[in-house]
């Protein structure tokens, strides 16, 4: 039997942001020491027994601290991150953890999250957003030069090189 975990992470609130921070890291390497094969860290802006904005920020410490776990985002929530940044945050973190990356993503469920970014999840905004994200990602990861994207939420493109040096070049390993 394979072991993993998922952690949204929760934290009672009168818990600082810092000290959950740092319980979630140990968390982490506790997953590591006995031999959990995976850990994947939610994404929320509004819950505040859910204190994680950015996963990501959770997710390097936790490669440095631990040697085998793979992490992975339960899920960045695609309607909050624009395509081309997610994809390149995504690809220089799946280089620093060595290849221990898992990217998950989500249409994002809270209606205080969804209200803080002005998205209609009720009318389905959100998974539309997804849709169009997880679309555009795959493109800038997989497309040659002069690719373009001008969709109904998002714009992105595989620039042209400019000239040596300037040129899409982060792609996950």
């Amino acid at each position: 039997m394979k072991l993993g975990m998922f952690t949204m992470p929760s934290h009672p609130p009168e818990r600082s942001l810092a000290n959950g921070h740092e319980f979630d890291i140990q968390t982490l390497v506790w997953g590591d020491e006995y031999g959990f094969e995976e850990a994947w860290i939610g994404e929320h802006h509004t819950s505040i027994w859910e204190p994680q904005p950015s996963p990501d920020l959770l997710m390097i410490e936790g490669f440095r601290a631990t040697e085998n776990i793979r992490i992975g985002s339960g899920g960045f929530l695609l309607p909050y991150h624009h395509p081309a940044e997610l994809a390149n945050r995504v690809a220089m973190l799946d280089h620093i953890s060595g290849g221990r990356l898992n990217f998950g993503i989500a249409a994002s469920g809270l209606p205080s999250d969804w209200e803080m970014f002005q998205v209609d999840g009720l009318g389905g905004e959100n998974r539309d957003m997804t849709r169009e994200a997880i679309d555009c990602i795959l493109h800038l990861w997989t497309q040659e030069p002069g690719w373009v994207h001008e969709g109904k939420y998002w714009k992105a493109a595989v620039p042209k090189p400019v000239e040596p040096g300037l040129y899409h070049h982060l792609k996950p390993l």
